[in-house]
């Protein structure tokens, strides 16, 4: 189920990645996107619970904003590697990051890049996304 664009803000200032699939102009290749929050040390930590358990964000400082910048990542595959989903990297035809300091910035940089709207990211495991 799709979520609005307040969930997804949401999502992202606790830490939480999203991921999409976007269509890289001219290419036969399937491209996926991550976005990553980059949390601020000084203020934050992110608490791994478990294997398939989402990370827990424990903030030092009620209410303050943790996030220092969302990394994006992009990485067009060669086909075949539907095939091989454990070993994808080997299928990695293009591949580079993007850091935006700000959610506006991100919103500003998926619509000129890929061409969507912060809306178009998903929860990882509901795309093909092998990243």
């Amino acid at each position: 189920m799709p979520m609005n664009r307040t969930q997804i803000a949401e999502r992202l200032r606790l830490g939480r990645h999203l991921e999409a699939e976007v269509t890289a102009a001219g290419e036969q290749r399937r491209t996926f996107i991550e976005v990553r929050p980059m949390v601020d040390d000084a203020v934050a930590s992110v608490v791994h619970r478990g294997t398939g358990i989402e990370h827990v964000l424990s903030r030092r400082t009620p209410n303050a904003d943790v996030i220092a910048a969302y990394r994006v990542r992009r990485c067009t595959l060669s086909p075949g590697w539907e095939a091989y989903p454990d070993d994808w990297d080997h299928y990695v035809h293009a591949q580079d990051w993007h850091a935006c300091p700000t959610l506006q910035e991100l919103e500003q940089h998926l619509t000129a890049a890929f061409g969507i709207g912060i809306e178009a990211l998903r929860l990882p495991g509901t795309t093909d996304s092998p990243l």
